[in-house]
């Protein structure tokens, strides 16, 4: 059964982290190994820049002076408070156009569906004044809104 690579043991043929680690810093085994192993060396080697960097990068985090900081903090505190200014300019946009619409809409739906039904007539006729309006309505052989066309051609 094979173990991972970072485990203590070497079954795999192959060197572990630990093993490569050790040899980056000159503890290592001394087998040979790196030597025949292209896999083992290319990894040992990806380790080794690895804390080349590490240690350069504490060398030159050293050496910054707390000037240099101190501006780095203030232009970065500059640029933190910059959005919430302009994130308070979006609500307010927002919160606007939210505003017009919602006026909009109430005043489209007042204009197209009134809330107030009109009253009823409060008039009431009898059956005999309705049978001689209908009456009224059949005898006139052309509807009202023809009469000014047809005396256009009169």
């Amino acid at each position: 059964m094979k173990q991972s690579k970072m485990s203590g043991d070497w079954t795999s043929g192959h060197w572990t982290d630990e093993q490569l680690i050790a040899d980056s810093y000159g503890v290592g085994p001394t087998d040979g190994h790196l030597a025949v192993c292209a896999e083992c060396r290319a990894r040992g080697e990806a380790l080794t820049i690895a804390r080349n960097t590490r240690e350069r990068l504490a060398s030159v985090a050293d050496e910054v002076s707390f000037d240099f900081l101190a501006a780095q903090r203030r232009s970065i505190y500059a640029r933190l408070a910059r959005p919430a200014r302009t994130a308070f300019r979006r609500l307010a946009s927002a919160a606007a156009a939210l505003l017009v619409i919602s006026a909009g809409m109430l005043t489209y739906q007042e204009q197209h569906h009134p809330t107030t039904i009109p009253p009823v007539a409060q008039t009431r006729i009898s059956d005999a004044q309705l049978v001689n309006e209908v009456a009224e309505m059949g005898q006139d052989s052309e509807p009202a809104p023809v009469a000014p066309i047809e005396e256009l051609f009169d």
